[in-house]
């Protein structure tokens, strides 16, 4: 069986066409493992300052309970300084509030970093689905 010249041109096309569509879906594969790359560069970072967030968390309810406990000390045997007293009640309350503004700056980073984890999950199911994509556009292998 022969090939004429025009069928031999036209598979030279096809060929060429099939490699152009490797090349672009190669490209598309490369970017989005780049983008992968940099959200979990990105999430890991996140998790450290989450981490280092939360030992400073600790501290600082470490410290309002030392401070309580010491305000509440100090109520017991200074009756006579009852003004100094309640600064140091103020100061506890401060802390305690100050200690629930990080709270609530430890629970937005929270679902940050779940809201980066469900668009790392979407994007490799989309990763997956060019990849599936590109699979199907290879010429089968004889």
């Amino acid at each position: 069986m022969t090939t004429t010249s025009n069928e031999a041109q036209a598979l030279i096309a096809r060929m060429d066409n099939l490699r152009e569509d490797q090349d672009v879906a190669f490209a598309t594969l490369c970017d989005a493992r780049d983008h992968i790359r940099d959200i979990n560069i990105w999430t890991r970072r996140c998790d450290r300052n989450m981490t280092k967030l939360d030992g400073k968390v600790a501290r600082v309810e470490q410290k309002t309970d030392k401070a309580l406990g010491l305000a509440v000390q100090a109520g017991e045997k200074l009756d006579a300084l009852d003004g100094r007293v309640a600064v140091l009640e103020t100061d506890v309350k401060e802390l305690k509030t100050d200690v629930a503004v990080l709270k609530t700056d430890v629970s937005e980073l929270k679902v940050d970093v779940s809201e980066l984890k469900t668009v790392v999950k979407s994007d490799l199911i989309d990763v997956k689905a060019l990849l599936g994509e590109v699979l199907e556009r290879l010429p089968a292998k004889a």
